[in-house]
């Protein structure tokens, strides 16, 4: 088990106790309500899941082993053929998720907690009506970011910007565009704009997304400055305490 998560025993308990439905009422409610507050703790309960089921798929290993030795004894019909083949592809199906599995529990640790921590920004609502034509080329970059398109938001947005300026909207969803198009460089421009101004209703925000950045490229010192300074978002204070530990 990956010691960056320091899973207690007690915690250890109470999430076996869960994947096996064995916790039920308020204290269920307690362990789902945690679950969706919580990144690091879920992700330390879906790091447990993944070792009980390496655990269980090895016993399945050792099925394998038998059942093969079955297959090679001379009075086995061809029509168990068909069988093996399910078994083989039973076996395929375990050897990706053993290696899926090690892959990620080999990640490092700063990788891990930008995983456990970014979410991307849902983007601002589409509106109707004289506000949205009045805002054509904002909501219909806005269309493009929600489904994906994020180079095409981009270049929308940045076409507002080269027109008239670059507002605090337009440099901070740029910068999460970027940042969900993984241009780093990029994100890290135009979100530095966007968390210049103290006032801006977009700052904290911005300075979130830097600090996520800063620890994916695992540069703690920078990520430690901003989350010291982010007071609005409650995950800041968790993550703060995790990379200073």
């Amino acid at each position: 088990m990956n010691n960056a998560f320091h899973i207690s025993e007690e915690e250890l308990e109470l999430i076996d106790k869960y994947l096996n439905k064995d916790l039920a009422g308020n204290e269920l409610a307690a362990f789902e309500q945690r679950l969706r507050e919580d990144s690091l703790w879920k992700q330390k309960v879906e790091e447990v899941k993944w070792i009980s089921l390496s655990i269980q798929e090895a016993g399945l290993e050792k099925k394998l082993d038998a059942f093969h030795q079955e297959l090679t004894a001379p009075e086995i019909a061809p029509v168990k053929n068909i069988t093996w083949k399910k078994w083989m592809v039973a076996a395929a199906v375990i050897i990706l998720m053993a290696v899926s599995t090690l892959l990620v529990l080999r990640k490092p640790e700063h990788e891990r907690l930008y995983a456990a921590y970014y979410k991307p920004d849902p983007g601002l609502p589409v509106v109707m009506g004289e506000e949205a034509k009045s805002n054509y080329t904002l909501y219909d970059g806005m269309i493009d970011y929600k489904e994906g398109n994020y180079n095409k938001a981009i270049e929308k947005w940045k076409s507002i910007g080269d027109t008239n300026e670059y507002t605090d909207t337009l440099n901070y969803y740029i910068g999460v565009a970027a940042l969900s198009a993984g241009d780093m460089e990029q994100a890290v421009f135009y979100l530095n704009k966007a968390s210049a101004k103290t006032h801006s209703s977009y700052r904290q925000k911005a300075m979130w997304y830097l600090a996520l950045i800063y620890i994916k490229q695992d540069n703690k010192t920078a990520a430690e400055k901003l989350l010291k300074n982010i007071h609005d978002i409650p995950e800041a204070k968790t993550l703060l305490k995790l990379i200073v530990r």
